[in-house]
């Protein structure tokens, strides 16, 4: 991948979380993994209003009139109006698929997938 030419630091300090240069050094390959390339966004307006919808949430966005195929993403944001018309909510959303590529029946869950290197159980780990 191309290098952006400049460096940038970000400080955490008094953090009693990080508590080894190890342990900080992998945080900031994960904060770099994450920030290294712009993420694909969506801003969706008018979708229905669904009042157990959270940030956080997994969705999957399918409009045949600008998209090829559905695309799942993670909403970052909810806005939401009640009007004479009904309940509608605007939806901020990041692409699933640049922050975990791989379904969610892939990863590792705690007490579902057993920890090792190869063999039936296994799961790949999300950082």
């Amino acid at each position: 991948m191309p290098s952006r030419g400049t460096t940038r630091s970000k400080a955490i300090r008094g953090n009693a979380y990080i508590q080894t240069g190890a342990h900080a050094a992998a945080l900031a390959l994960a904060q770099l993994h994450r920030s290294e390339a712009p993420r694909l966004t969506y801003r969706l307006r008018g979708c229905p209003g669904k009042p157990s919808r959270r940030c956080g949430d997994r969705i999957t966005i399918n409009d045949t009139a600008i998209m090829s195929s559905a695309r799942d993403a993670f909403i970052t944001g909810i806005s939401w109006r009640l009007t004479q018309n009904g309940f509608t909510q605007d939806i901020e959303a990041i692409d699933a698929a640049q922050i975990a590529p791989y379904t969610a029946a892939e990863y590792f869950v705690l007490g579902v997938n057993k920890l090792g290197a190869s063999g039936a159980g296994t799961a790949r780990i999300w950082y």
